[in-house]
């Protein structure tokens, strides 16, 4: 509540309430979020050379001011070598506003995992039911987690399932997995792609009990502390306070471009996330986003591929360029949350909406 506006009244369907709403969403869900802290160093970004420029979109010139507008975006940065070339904020959004980055969460909850992974607590090549003995037995029992993350998991809700989102209500704790336990095997795993939110629901109960305790405090430990994150973040959780894993992660703009710089760190060998040798590399070379999960077979996100939770860009040809050339791949959120690391360039464009 601000004032006498009690948020959680607001009409999260009206446009015109969109923004504030995406900013509070620890207050429109009270007491169904968990805090991420900052630690006491702070990585400053300083700013470099303004980069100015307007773009041609349907045969018109727009500038960088009319295209955010027009695009509904809070905000956007652009850092390449270090140094902060475009910050913009819209909508009321300012430097300290905590979007919710929808599933830009995804790319976080994987490179923890990756964390994990190094620490040698969990293995990509684990099924399911290891860490979830509750889903023995079910289509997602004899699944890996590997699978599970690259969504080939094969398994999808039944038709008449009961919503996914009604869990996050229910203050049993076995709420979740006893839903996931009534779904069904629709393709042999790594046959079929099936972008679905639960998969990374699974990875998340699975992840906690791996590295035995809150998901939130090893974010803090291992991401936001050494990433040198300003402000605190928060992440959803249901009712009964399991982070879902794949959507809600709310971080100022900065701080998501400081994610960015972050697994730049890493790739070259500087250190950022401790995540097994050659994780990034693999995602920047898309080198498992193939067939099924192959640039421009993916209906949802037409050009791009798939790979444990980040968005790969595809390559151009002897004569057009293509961001992938770079090696760019992404973290992709619903109405525009991005996060896009270029290693060749040097350079991670963030961009809130």
């Amino acid at each position: 509540q601000i004032g006498t506006l009690a948020l959680t009244g607001l009409n999260s369907t009206n446009p015109a309430n969109t923004a504030i709403i995406t900013r509070q969403e620890d207050e429109v869900l009270p007491n169904r979020t968990t805090q991420v802290r900052h630690g006491s160093r702070m990585r400053h970004i300083l700013p470099g050379a303004p980069l100015n420029f307007s773009a041609e979109v349907n045969g018109s010139l727009v500038s960088i001011d009319t295209f955010m507008y027009d695009m509904g975006l809070g905000g956007l940065m652009v850092v390449k070598d270090g140094s902060i070339r475009l910050e913009k904020y819209d909508h009321s959004n300012q430097k300290q506003s905590r979007n919710s980055i929808q599933s830009c969460t995804k790319s976080f909850t994987s490179t923890a995992f990756g964390i994990a992974v190094k620490q040698g607590k969990i293995h990509s090549h684990d099924l399911a039911e290891r860490w979830t003995p509750e889903l023995k037995g079910t289509p997602y029992g004899d699944v890996t987690l590997r699978s599970i993350m690259d969504m080939t998991a094969g398994v999808a809700a039944p038709i008449n399932a009961t919503d996914y989102f009604t869990v996050y209500e229910d203050l049993n704790r076995n709420a979740v997995l006893d839903l996931f336990k009534t779904y069904e095997r629709v393709a042999a795993p790594d046959t079929v792609y099936n972008y679905m939110d639960q998969n990374y629901a699974v990875t998340a109960i699975a992840l906690q009990r791996a590295i035995g305790e809150p998901i939130g405090n090893f974010v803090t430990r291992h991401i936001w502390d050494p990433a040198g994150m300003q402000y605190d973040g928060y992440m959803r959780t249901t009712a009964a306070h399991q982070v879902d894993g794949h959507g809600g992660l709310a971080i100022t703009l900065a701080d998501m471009a400081r994610f960015g710089l972050f697994i730049l760190d890493n790739l070259q060998g500087r250190g950022g996330p401790a995540v097994p040798s050659g994780w990034f590399e693999g995602i920047a070379a898309a080198n498992t986003s193939r067939g099924i999960r192959a640039p421009g077979n993916i209906i949802d996100v037409p050009g791009f591929g798939y790979q444990t939770g980040w968005w790969t860009l595809p390559r151009g040809s002897n004569t057009t360029y293509a961001l992938g050339d770079d090696e760019a791949f992404a973290a992709l959120g619903m109405y525009g949350q991005a996060i896009y690391v270029i290693p060749r360039l040097n350079t991670t464009v963030v961009l809130q909406s």
